[in-house]
């Protein structure tokens, strides 16, 4: 069985810078998301399609105002979209990552 806690204090993970717009920085965490926020790009993707979970993905993986950022910025183009989803889906994508193929949790 696995048996989890949840720690007194919680630390922010550590962010790297992404792009910038007109010197306005937009960061991610730095290596990959975290577990849940992977599970919960899961869920919207299940619940509401693939399309919706890229939606949810740019809202919430991108430091505040990042997202309004990009989609008001008229020169973006779709080069720039394509960098910045790539790299969005390999954080969470990575999150999900165990290891070796056919690890599981060993019964009591």
């Amino acid at each position: 069985m696995l048996t989890l806690t949840t720690p007194e204090k919680l630390s922010e993970p550590e962010r790297e810078p992404l792009f910038s717009i007109d010197g306005v920085e937009v960061t991610v965490p730095k290596g990959n998301f975290d577990a849940a926020f992977a599970l919960r790009y899961l869920d919207v993707a299940d619940k509401l399609g693939l399309d919706s979970a890229t939606v949810w993905l740019f809202e919430n993986g991108l430091s505040e105002g990042g997202w309004s950022l990009l989609m008001n910025y008229a020169a973006l183009e779709q080069e720039h979209v394509s960098q910045i989803s790539d790299v969005l889906r390999a954080k969470v994508t990575g999150a999900l990552d165990t290891g070796p193929k056919g690890r599981r949790l060993q019964s009591a």
